[in-house]
């Protein structure tokens, strides 16, 4: 799978530990954030699948920023 970092410029932490957003070459997007246990969380999810947390602002900063054409064809 190929991945590009489309986090917007205002959250590149330079390290990459921070929450980030990766679009992938299968047409999907990759989510960094710290995971959330189901219990917590009250959102049913399989056991293969786990649900993160990132900052609000990133996602509406991304939306806003966001390319509208897909760079994988």
């Amino acid at each position: 799978m190929k991945t590009r970092n489309i986090t917007p410029p205002a959250f590149d932490c330079g390290f990459g530990l921070c929450p980030s957003i990766h679009e992938t070459d299968r047409d999907t997007y990759l989510i960094v954030g710290k995971p959330i246990p189901q219990s917590d969380s009250h959102i049913d999810h399989s056991n293969d699948e786990v649900v993160v947390e990132v900052p609000r602002v990133l996602l509406d900063s991304w939306r806003c920023s966001a390319p509208s054409q897909n760079l994988y064809p």
